[in-house]
């Protein structure tokens, strides 16, 4: 096959000025991430939660990045306030959470507009063809 490690995407639809996407499990990924889009201007803040089957989502520390750019900047668990415009994303990894036992993870966002689609990607499948 000539793609062998594409990511899982997951599209989440979003309906307003906050989203609290779904619970994305990290059973077989080592990251996850969400992709997504901001208006040049408009306020956006973005946390990212985790959690264990049955347990209370916490905010949690992450990654983030424009799209287009290629280092990551850490972001503590208060989140990132945003105003510029463009493509983000928001990644966290399995090993980062494996500490306090978290394997599911999600995304709240609060704008001062519309929010648009939001994707969510796992990546880096430790097993494959459940081998």
């Amino acid at each position: 096959m000539i793609f062998e490690r594409l990511p899982k995407i997951t599209r989440i639809e979003a309906d307003g000025k906050t989203l609290e996407s779904p619970e994305i499990t990290l059973d077989n990924y080592q990251a996850a991430a969400f992709l997504f889009e901001n208006a040049e201007g408009n306020s956006l803040t973005v946390k990212v939660k985790a959690n264990t089957e049955d347990g209370t989502a916490g905010a949690v520390p992450f990654l983030f990045k424009a799209a287009d750019a290629v280092e990551y900047e850490h972001i503590g668990s208060e989140g990132k306030t945003l105003t510029a415009g463009g493509a983000f994303v928001a990644a966290v990894t399995a090993d980062s959470l494996g500490r306090k036992e978290l394997d599911r993870v999600s995304v709240a966002l609060d704008c001062d507009e519309d929010l648009t689609t939001v994707y969510a990607l796992q990546t880096q499948p430790r097993y494959e063809n459940n081998e």
